[in-house]
């Protein structure tokens, strides 16, 4: 999904290219799994100091997770314990008679540092990869120090959360049933139904067995070879869903919001109708490859064919973020899995026309994408031009005037921690009125800060 960026293409196409590679070669994907776990045990002094810095500038957190409990010491990155202590953050007794009461019900498995901590603190140059698949790490950094969430007692525990860091471990483009395997080789505590993992990577928990609790990005209701065609979603022969409404958690990814312009608000002219920047076809694709009829659900190359010389719909391969803010509507959808455009979109108050078949959005069911956005499918397509144009201006400056509000729901630097915790807490089949009363009166104080709508806010979610 590069927008403006050649040399973003290009790495796609590379990437395009060893994905699949791989994909038909699990003993090289092992090799170079177990190549990338030495190189970064091997990593220097200088090399661990820079990744410490991009680690705070990144998650605003202390170095090490929880600051090691105060119980230990950080060395490159990693909690070396005092004695009687263990754990990723020395906060585990090393004997149960001595575990302290904490209050949360959520327990945090001790995956060895091995097994993707050491991975996720130091493989990637830049700020840890790609910045859109860091919501893992701001979750986890936070729970590790949650002590309404997080419990310390495993036999009182409602759920064990299994930190999963899959984007840093293999990447972002495979299914995660690899390493949802490696992970069970632990003899992880509590049965399946209890457990929780966090799959960051595009397809979410497409290809991993069903039977506990997934967060992702990615929303698909169906199996992931039906995900252009969700009419055959019954058929079990093709797999299992990519995520389940009622178990699953579909969280955003972590997105830099400038809420300085939600007060900014104005009725405007608008250059474009709906706006749309990126590829047609599989980032890097050649040829043929291009032709894939499964890619963004078939959606981008569908609004293209009907709607590509038509006045108003400004639909490109590579344009400006400006667009976003020149536009009456933004058209959202998928790419090889989650995108990134509903984020955009919303940061520059552009209403978001979803065209996402089967496809689940982050906190659905709490946030009421209906206020903010409009929801078609393959078959509104061609008549997409007449269904925009009867949005009325009123209608559409409401619609904004949510959107301002709403989006501090999808922010990590905002509302979305409380929202996982509260979907946590539905999860567990706890008493969660408190959760959800903290939430709620921190978005009714952003609705009365942005425009006075505080009120509102409170009896839209008190009907949910």
């Amino acid at each position: 999904d590069c927008q403006d960026s050649k040399p973003c293409v290009m790495r796609a196409a590379r990437h395009l290219r060893l994905r699949r590679f791989l994909e038909q070669h699990p003993e090289e994907r092992e090799r170079r799994v177990v190549n990338e776990r030495t190189r970064v045990a091997n990593f220097s002094s200088q090399q661990r100091a820079s990744v410490e810095q991009r680690w705070r500038a990144v998650t605003g957190n202390p170095a090490c997770l929880n600051d090691c409990g105060l119980k230990g010491a950080c060395v490159k990155g990693l909690c070396v314990c005092a004695d009687g202590w263990v754990g990723l953050d020395c906060m585990s007794r090393s004997t149960l008679s001595d575990v302290p009461d904490s209050g949360g019900f959520m327990y945090v498995v001790d995956v060895p540092a091995h097994q993707g901590h050491m991975q996720m603190r130091g493989a990637y140059k830049g700020a840890y990869g790609d910045a859109i698949y860091h919501s893992e790490v701001v979750f986890t950094g936070r729970l590790m120090r949650d002590w309404s969430l997080r419990t310390l007692k495993r036999a009182e525990a409602k759920l064990f959360y299994v930190p999963t860091w899959m984007y840093y471990t293999q990447n972002n483009v495979l299914n995660g049933d690899h390493r949802y395997r490696e992970l069970l080789n632990l003899q992880l505590p509590g049965n399946a139904s209890q457990r929780v993992f966090y799959f960051s990577g595009d397809r979410g928990a497409c290809g991993v067995p069903r039977g506990s609790t997934f967060i992702s990005h990615w929303g698909l209701t169906v199996p992931w070879k039906h995900r252009s065609d969700p009419q055959n979603r019954n058929s079990s022969r093709d797999g299992e869903p990519c995520a389940v409404p009622g178990s699953d958690i579909i969280v955003p990814m972590y997105f830099h919001f400038n809420h300085t312009g939600a007060t900014q608000l104005s009725r405007r002219e608008y250059e474009c109708d709906l706006f749309f920047a990126g590829s047609y076809g599989p980032p890097g694709c050649r040829g043929k490859e291009c032709d894939d009829p499964h890619y963004s659900q078939g959606v981008r190359q569908m609004v293209k064919e009907q709607h590509g010389k038509r006045r108003g719909f400004c639909l490109f391969k590579r344009a400006p973020n400006t667009y976003f803010s020149r536009s009456r509507f933004c058209l959202i959808s998928s790419g090889n899995g989650f995108g990134s455009r509903l984020y955009h979109a919303m940061n520059y108050n552009c209403v978001p026309v979803i065209i996402q078949p089967a496809v689940m959005q982050p906190f659905e069911g709490i946030v009421p994408y209906e206020r903010f956005s409009l929801r078609f499918s393959h078959a509104d397509i061609p008549r997409l031009h007449t269904l925009l144009r009867n949005v009325s201006a009123e209608a559409h400056w409401q619609m904004r005037r949510q959107l301002a509000i709403w989006r501090h729901a999808l922010d990590w630097n905002e509302l979305a921690y409380d929202l996982v915790k509260y979907e946590l807490c539905l999860r567990a089949g706890l008493s969660c009125t408190s959760l959800r009363t903290g939430w709620e009166s921190k978005l009714d104080a952003v609705a009365d800060q942005v425009l006075g709508l505080g009120r509102v806010v409170r009896e839209r979610s008190r009907s949910l």
